[in-house]
């Protein structure tokens, strides 16, 4: 329940409602109400108690640094993040905490692109190849398959790909 939702509900204690009608009200099981009343009699507050747990190592300003600068550069890593934020904030952190940081805050991982450059010739050859292609006709192009660069294994499997038998 929120804060004010266990505010309103002391409110209800007093004004002689029981649990159960206050239960149904809020739309929660009565058990939950019961251990809010237990609870503000026993402390006479209804705000949560402490929590077990490791206390966390990164502030929410050093999460946003850490957001901020994935955001700036998409591919840097989680282990020169980490570095970034000893050097800059003084909080050294592993490599883990950036991972779930970024992580709380939607971000994925990025790679960059990896692949052979093309060079002028390769540019101009495809141009041709695409102008010596241009007139062809939609039944011409359906005999065409182009598989983006992927592996097919039609007779035998070369041991890179598994092969699902029943």
């Amino acid at each position: 329940m929120t804060l004010e939702e266990r505010q309103r509900a002391v409110g209800m204690f007093h004004a002689g409602m029981t649990a159960r009608a206050v239960a149904r009200h809020f739309n929660r099981h009565e058990s939950t109400i019961s251990r809010l009343r237990n609870r503000l009699r026993e402390t006479g507050q209804v705000n949560d108690r402490p929590r077990s747990g490791r206390p966390r190592k990164t502030t929410p300003r050093e999460d946003r640094h850490i957001t901020t600068l994935s955001r700036r550069n998409r591919f840097m890593s989680s282990g020169k993040i980490a570095r970034d934020l000893m050097n800059t904030i003084g909080t050294r952190v592993c490599l883990r905490t950036v991972r779930n940081r970024l992580r709380a805050a939607r971000l994925k991982a990025c790679r960059p692109y990896v692949g052979i450059p093309l060079t002028h010739r390769h540019q101009q050859e495809r141009l041709q190849w695409v102008r010596g292609h241009r007139p062809w006709t939609r039944r011409q192009w359906n005999n065409v398959l182009f598989t983006d660069e992927s592996r097919f294994n039609v007779s035998f499997a070369d041991g890179r790909i598994r092969v699902w038998r029943r």
